[in-house]
């Protein structure tokens, strides 16, 4: 990043304090209104622009049903896959050391390089499923 702005610091400490590591433009809107802070939309979209394009943050798209989300490069793990819950949307960053063994797997026996942080497995949360019980 070639300099620090006021709302660059913002969005990052928005991002950082947010509890979840994938975060959308409306989550982080809604903080900027709950908090107040002088951002508008067109500035949050042109600041996480600037922050996917100087590597601070990683910019996810899943598909075209749900909206891009951010999350913080420092907390990238280079072993992990995204899951989609087809009821609410949700999507969960899976940690798992089973996903190391899959990639390396893959890799090895069928000659295939795996991005893993770009793998979406796609199913229902364990939230919707106790719903639909």
């Amino acid at each position: 990043m070639a300099y620090k702005t006021k709302q660059r610091e913002q969005v990052l400490d928005i991002i950082k304090n947010s509890n979840s590591k994938h975060v959308t433009v409306e989550s982080i809107l809604n903080i900027i209104r709950k908090d107040n802070i002088d951002i508008s939309r067109a500035t949050l979209y042109r600041t996480l622009d600037l922050l996917v394009n100087s590597g601070a943050l990683k910019k996810i798209i899943v598909d075209e049903k749900n909206p891009p989300c951010y999350q913080l490069c420092e907390l990238e793990d280079n072993d992990h896959f995204h899951l989609v819950c087809e009821k609410c949307g949700k999507l969960f960053h899976l940690d798992c050391e089973k996903v190391g063994e899959l990639v390396e797997h893959i890799e090895e026996d069928h000659g295939f390089k795996v991005n893993p942080s770009r793998v979406v497995l796609y199913g229902t949360c364990d939230e919707c499923a106790k719903k639909n019980k």
